[in-house]
């Protein structure tokens, strides 16, 4: 009886897997501000004509030969949130009810794109009130594929960056065809406003006065002379423009040697066009992180002050430093004054707080997005007693919240002793949120959030002013007699 029994079970577990949809599409696609490589939807809707009554548990795990099955993310009825393992470059969506489960995952790792294989299994009751399980697989992905996906993953990330340069530039155009548009038009403002993109030109528009300033003044600036500062600006563009069709031209020869004599892959091509072409209309109506590169780059001034500010959104502004080792350096953290208060909760320090002309954090997801962007290079300035010390990373990253904006950085070089490194591969936490290795709570012992390890060989988020070694300023050994700065600032460049 009870032998007749489970393979009864069996038997409708495998009829029922057929209804568990695993679905893995393997291309380049941004979600919110973030590029990923490849998104697994695992569904199950139960209907009338299953044995199923209630869904429980959803869980999606890698199927690895070396590690076996490595649980990534799950949800529960009982609570319907997602929890998942905090596994690097993997973002966690979905909702689960009674008659209806669904579980995503993007991937931003092109391993776990192209190599892994992925397992999804649903828990459910059945209509006798016993438990049962089903599951499915994703399709493996064909090994002489792989390469040619790998191409046009890349070709793809390189193709959005230049259509951001060439529309945003083709409307810049465009709004100057007409000389009568200039007439009481606050140029500065409109060139200001118009520069994007990845690839910079020389921007001038500060030696342009806005309508504002010449009212003030009470100066005039007749249409003939402004239409001439535009002219000479199309002509930067042009040139400009003529350098990313350019390379346009060079993507094209790519991407026709990858599809030539293999048909099966033209179905990616038409997906990398209309990805392309979302890509177009969404920055058109959202163009968020692309123009800084232009207002704030590595050797881009020689005639700015020290410290501007660059915009990163609409209602979004950074400081830019212009002027140390080649400026171009977005800062994303100051403490010089003593004005504000580093013992923050989650929220704060993922939003960020304080200002331009004081001490502040950006905020945990600008910093996550402009790593993402490419600002990869970190350098950290410190003072103590008067005396200048520096810390730099040629290669520096921060995960999204999903993964509690865990870092990771190397190549070190700098003249104080590499404290930092310790902390590679730690999540952030804070005095709400502990999300370090140690017994105890290092954020509420240091009074600041940080990546802390177990705890610290440096937490720059401690209190002001303090010598206190457990809540200062601390960066062990920073010179010979003592740990903790007077005054830092961290900021990232472009590579």
């Amino acid at each position: 009886m009870s032998a007749l029994y489970f393979i009864a079970v069996l038997a409708v577990n495998l009829f029922l897997s057929f209804g568990l949809k695993v679905d893995m599409t393997r291309e380049h696609f941004y979600h919110g501000k973030s590029l990923f490589c490849a998104q697994l939807q695992c569904t199950e809707n139960i209907t009338e004509d299953t044995q199923m009554s209630a869904l429980v548990n959803m869980s999606v795990y890698r199927i690895s030969e070396s590690e076996g099955k490595i649980l990534l993310a799950s949800i529960s009825g009982s609570d319907s949130k997602v929890r998942d393992y905090k596994i690097s470059g993997i973002l966690s969506e979905g909702k689960l009810s009674k008659h209806h489960g669904e579980l995503v995952l993007s991937f931003s790792n092109t391993s776990a794109c192209n190599l892994h294989q992925y397992k999804c299994q649903v828990y459910f009751t059945n209509k006798t009130g016993d438990t049962g399980m089903l599951e499915n697989r994703t399709t493996s992905y064909e090994r002489e594929k792989i390469k040619k996906s790998v191409l046009l993953m890349n070709l793809k990330a390189q193709t959005l960056n230049y259509v951001k340069s060439v529309d945003t530039m083709a409307d810049f155009l465009k709004s100057f065809e007409d000389p009568e548009k200039l007439k009481g038009a606050d140029v500065s403002m409109s060139l200001q406003m118009s520069h994007s993109g990845r690839d910079g030109y020389s921007d001038d528009t500060a030696q342009i006065p806005s309508s504002t300033e010449l009212n003030n003044s009470n100066k005039h600036i007749s249409s003939t002379n402004a239409i001439d500062v535009v002219d000479a600006k199309i002509n930067n563009i042009t040139e400009h423009m003529q350098t990313v069709n350019d390379r346009f031209g060079a993507i094209d020869v790519k991407l026709n040697e990858a599809i030539s004599g293999n048909n099966q892959i033209n179905s990616m091509i038409e997906a990398l066009n209309t990805t392309v072409q979302e890509m177009k209309n969404d920055y058109n109506v959202n163009p968020v992180l692309s123009r800084i590169s232009l207002q704030c780059k590595k050797n881009h001034k020689t005639d700015v002050p020290e410290r501007t500010t660059v915009r990163l959104s609409q209602h979004k502004l950074a400081l830019c430093d212009t002027k140390t080792d080649g400026g171009g350096w977005i800062i994303i953290q100051r403490r010089v004054l003593g004005d504000v208060n580093f013992t923050r909760d989650w929220n704060a320090y993922k939003h960020g707080f304080g200002s331009m002309i004081g001490d502040f954090w950006l905020g945990n997801d600008w910093i996550s997005n402009l790593t993402m962007m490419g600002y990869n290079e970190l350098r950290i300035d410190m003072t103590r007693k008067g005396i200048k010390y520096y810390a730099h990373y040629d290669h520096f990253k921060v995960d999204n919240e999903a993964a509690s904006y865990k870092i990771y950085l190397s190549s070190f070089s700098g003249n104080v002793k590499d404290k930092l490194n310790y902390h590679h591969g730690m999540k952030f936490s804070t005095i709400d949120r502990d999300n370090d290795i140690d017994r105890g709570d290092c954020a509420g012992l240091c009074k600041g959030g940080w990546w802390y390890n177990a705890c610290t060989h440096s937490a720059l988020n401690g209190v002001w002013g303090t010598t206190d070694i457990n809540t200062g300023i601390y960066w062990y050994e920073l010179s010979s007699d003592g740990h903790i700065a007077d005054s830092v600032e961290m900021k990232v460049r472009q590579v």
